[in-house]
């Protein structure tokens, strides 16, 4: 009598074919993903560009024998505020125009080494919201663009303090026949109070901490001190 061994068929538990599933799963999750972000990196880059074209203007061309034209128009600040291009694009900027001083500055001394550059003219005619600390600063530069050699020149129908004091730095100044120049010079001025708080029988408690503090001397005093005329 023969024995016969009969080979039954292998049969995949089910707990095999659910790890399969998980691992197929799991490539498919990893396709996908890298799918959607380079569709987002070519998105994004798409925007990039896009934005860099509608916000990009010509290239400035400087000819021959130029002379550069400062005539600001707009108040100069410290720092220009950051404005959402996306959000400046759909509705317009809320931020009144406005001028980086350290670009001024920067294109001056640019102007002073650029053999295209023969001459600058200042026209200070609409020169508004600037303060003594950035008339310094362009003072500076025009100071630098003179000592290579160039000559400055300045003119407006009417100078006002600021105006005339960023022109004194040119080697020349003309002004319209019928023109005008207002001069008033410095002046710090402040009302004290002492005396009336006084007569009307008031009392103001001040705390003050340094000496150069002096927010609180008009209720503590009736002149200025000589420490604020000092500062």
């Amino acid at each position: 009598m023969n024995d016969q061994v009969e080979s039954t068929p292998h049969i995949e538990t089910p707990k095999k074919m659910n790890i399969l599933r998980r691992i197929w799963r799991g490539i498919a999750s990893v396709f996908r993903f890298l799918r959607v972000s380079v569709a987002n990196i070519l998105l994004v880059i798409a925007i990039i560009f896009i934005f860099a074209f509608l916000f990009s203007g010509p290239a400035i061309k400087v000819e021959p024998n130029s002379v550069l034209v400062f005539s600001p128009n707009e108040s100069l600040v410290e720092k220009r505020p950051n404005i959402n291009p996306l959000f400046e694009l759909l509705f317009g900027s809320s931020v009144a125009d406005v001028t980086d001083v350290h670009d001024v500055v920067a294109t001056i001394r640019h102007a002073a080494e650029n053999p295209r550059i023969l001459a600058l003219e200042i026209r200070p005619d609409s020169l508004a919201g600037v303060s003594l600390v950035h008339l310094d600063l362009i003072g500076d530069a025009l100071k630098t663009f003179s000592e290579s050699g160039k000559p400055i020149f300045a003119y407006s129908d009417e100078f006002s303090q600021s105006a005339y004091l960023l022109s004194s730095f040119a080697d020349e100044i003309y002004m319209n026949e019928l023109g005008s120049l207002s001069f008033s010079g410095l002046a710090f001025e402040s009302m004290y109070y002492k005396s009336i708080l006084e007569k009307l029988d008031i009392t103001v408690n001040t705390f003050r901490s340094g000496e150069y503090k002096s927010a609180v001397e008009p209720f503590l005093l009736d002149s200025m001190s000589d420490v604020v005329r000092e500062s």
